[in-house]
């Protein structure tokens, strides 16, 4: 028996020495709690936190899909807005062309909920709640009141915002690339400078300029304040006339329009985008020339219209909102500015006014309306 043993002796210690391994090699790859940890090949982890980002708690998270990919599950989005207006509109537009453009169809790889507060915030504090209880995957917002409710709401949720002046002056973020994990976005600041070469050029030895702006809009007092800057520059005075509700509107343009201005450069905001009819029908009456941030007021009053194109922001915004979808993370993302600019010029409100629009600003044009 004895020469049994010593005969099997290196044979034992090899198998107890193999199984002392498997051992340790299985304590390594659990967790305090003996939970099973699988390692990713080297640089997996890396990729793998910025694809996927932030889990929501009960939510399973999504492994990447690549960059034109089909999804691994159906997206649940809500599409907010905050009032009706044609920035809105054709930031919606443009998202919905977006998520089109990147390959994305609504009923197979999402559904697409919109939602509007009408201009309203108790109403939009009202939606963003119910869109938090609904548990969707994605919160998609039109215009900067609706970003800053939303933010209030989601910490995890992926929040996609457009149609705002700046997503450091909601609260987003320190800066473009410092921002919340769970938020990105187009911005649509608008070209303030080249505004302020265009007006002197438009309308010679042009010393004061009139807007109306919102005091309660975090965009709208920016957008002063821009404004303002770029016109002193120029050595222009900006005269700026506060409205807080629609029914103010026609007062305070009235107002604006008795003022000593030259003419008015409106900013864009989400009041006086909704009432501009108003603001147009005052400047008509006064035979003043409205000079504009928004495409579309050029075709409602406005003489000439200097604009990032919204439609265009709103199709950046869908483009992002698909990479997310495809699983990276939002805090991968750096806001960014709107790329496209127009210039509109509407030629025959301009001859209404008797005034005349230089051939080589005609030639820049866009778009001429006639």
């Amino acid at each position: 028996m004895w020469l049994v043993l010593r005969k099997l002796a290196p044979g034992i210690v090899l198998i107890m020495v193999a199984c002392g391994v498997l051992v340790v090699s299985d304590v390594k790859r659990r967790g305090p709690g003996g939970e099973v940890r699988t390692e990713a090949a080297p640089g997996a982890a890396a990729s793998q936190g910025a694809a996927v980002g932030r889990v929501v708690p009960g939510k399973k998270a999504d492994a990447p899909a690549g960059a034109t990919g089909r999804l691994t599950k159906k997206w649940d989005v809500a599409l907010v807005c905050y009032v009706d207006s044609p920035p809105s509109e054709d930031t919606v537009r443009g998202v919905k062309d977006g998520l089109t453009e990147a390959g994305l169809a609504e009923g197979r790889d999402y559904t697409l909920r919109p939602s509007n507060a009408q201009g309203d915030m108790a109403t939009l504090n009202s939606i963003m709640t119910a869109v938090r209880s609904r548990g969707v995957d994605m919160v998609i917002t039109v215009s900067t009141p609706t970003l800053q409710t939303a933010l209030k709401q989601f910490d995890r949720t992926p929040i996609i915002f457009s149609c705002v002046a700046s997503g450091v002056q909601a609260g987003a973020g320190r800066s473009e690339t410092d921002h919340r994990p769970n938020v990105t976005g187009i911005t649509t600041l608008s070209p303030f400078k080249e505004m302020a070469e265009l007006l002197p050029e438009c309308l010679p030895g042009i010393r004061r300029v009139g807007t109306l702006f919102t005091p309660s809009e975090v965009n709208s007092v920016l957008y002063k304040d821009r404004l303002e800057q770029a016109l002193k520059a120029k050595g222009i005075t900006l005269v700026a006339v506060p409205a807080n509700t629609s029914s103010e509107i026609t007062d305070a343009a009235s107002a604006l329009c008795a003022k000593d201005v030259g003419a008015i450069c409106q900013l864009s905001d989400n009041l006086t985008a909704a009432a501009f009819s108003s603001l147009a029908m005052q400047a008509g009456k006064a035979g003043m020339a409205i000079f504009s941030f928004s495409s579309a007021q050029a075709y409602r009053g406005g003489m000439l219209a200097m604009a990032r194109d919204y439609y265009d922001g709103g199709r950046e915004t869908g483009l992002l909102a698909a990479r997310v979808m495809r699983g990276e993370s939002p805090a991968d993302i750096p806001f960014a500015n709107v790329r496209t600019m127009r210039l509109i010029i509407n030629l025959a409100r301009a001859q209404q006014l008797g005034l005349t629009i230089p051939a080589f600003i005609l030639s820049r044009a866009d778009e001429v309306i006639k």
